[in-house]
């Protein structure tokens, strides 16, 4: 059972990802980039998605606020590749 929950938890935030990306204005030729990684904050609040751009490899982090899906995301461009962490009070993130 915690198994098929944690997989509907991600597919939760995929779609969240996906109809984020959707609603920013990218021309209709511009190809779109799947998140590479995505991490939860540990209270639930915050989801942190990394996208990588392929043609110079640097990542570009967008953080989301679950209780207001529409509210737009904070943004970390150019951003050497690496995973992302939350602290445990999700106070911040690395």
């Amino acid at each position: 059972m915690y198994i098929v929950a944690e997989q509907l938890d991600q597919c939760q935030i995929q779609t969240t990802i996906r109809r984020r990306l959707q609603l920013l204005s990218v021309p209709t030729d511009a190809p779109v980039l799947e998140p590479t990684h995505t991490a939860p904050s540990p209270d639930g609040r915050w989801l942190a998605a990394v996208v990588t751009d392929p043609a110079t490899d640097l990542q570009r982090w967008r953080v989301y606020p679950r209780e207001t899906p529409d509210a737009p995301a904070e943004l970390i461009e150019s951003v050497y590749p690496t995973g992302i962490a939350w602290t445990p009070d999700s106070s911040g993130f690395y």
